[in-house]
């Protein structure tokens, strides 16, 4: 487990969840908006403003027994988007496992290669983004205005977009039909989708709003 302090502490600690012991541990400098958990455990991936940076820890050194063994990061390379804000983060599963996604408040998807480098990027055409979730299949990136986009993890290829919830402000009980629904979509505002998941075996995407 890993646990990011407030602006004034600054601490980026790792936990046994087990013991409830500290194993590792640092300091982060700007503010933390995501923090994802690569699929060895070995590395997690923090994001900010301004920011995006792995952190490599070994639990399995004489200092981890203490609790003061120190987290080292290596900061991604961001190039011309190193001024971004990043909103969160999502390390890849299966065959895409050294690869890292993120979004920034512009509404721009990143993947990340185990150089730690950019290696494609491209806009989602909405006002902002909030959320990702990866499977061995599929990126799954929650948007404003309810959109959910999904992309091929490899080559950020888009493969669906998925209906979006029902309007802000609207009764269901009242709408007596589908056609009734429909009526309202055009001029409607929809609820943003700040939390997303997926069920890799029904193939259920669950989201937060």
């Amino acid at each position: 487990v890993v646990s990011v302090g407030f602006t004034h502490d600054s601490n980026v600690s790792v936990w046994n969840w087990k013991t409830g012991k500290q194993v590792a541990g640092n300091k982060v400098s700007s503010r933390v908006f995501g923090m994802s958990f690569s699929e060895s455990g070995s590395y997690f991936v923090v994001v900010g403003v301004r920011f995006v940076k792995f952190w490599y820890f070994d639990t399995n050194s004489d200092k981890a027994l203490t609790g003061l063994n120190p987290c080292e990061n290596r900061a991604a390379v961001l190039e011309e988007h190193r001024n971004s804000t990043f909103k969160a983060v999502v390390c890849g599963k299966g065959s895409f496992a050294h690869m890292t996604f993120c979004i920034s408040n512009d509404g721009r998807l990143f993947s990340f290669g185990s150089s730690r480098r950019i290696e494609r990027w491209l806009d989602l055409k909405v006002n902002d983004a909030f959320a990702l979730y990866v499977t061995t299949q599929h990126l799954l990136c929650g948007c404003s205005d309810g959109v959910i986009r999904i992309f091929e993890p490899s080559t950020l290829s888009h493969v669906v977009n998925l209906p979006k919830p029902h309007p802000l402000g609207v009764d269901l009980s009242e709408c007596t039909s589908p056609s009734a629904m429909v009526s309202l979509l055009p001029a409607s505002d929809f609820p943003d989708c700040i939390a997303v998941t997926a069920d890799a075996n029904t193939n259920k995407v669950k989201f937060g709003s």
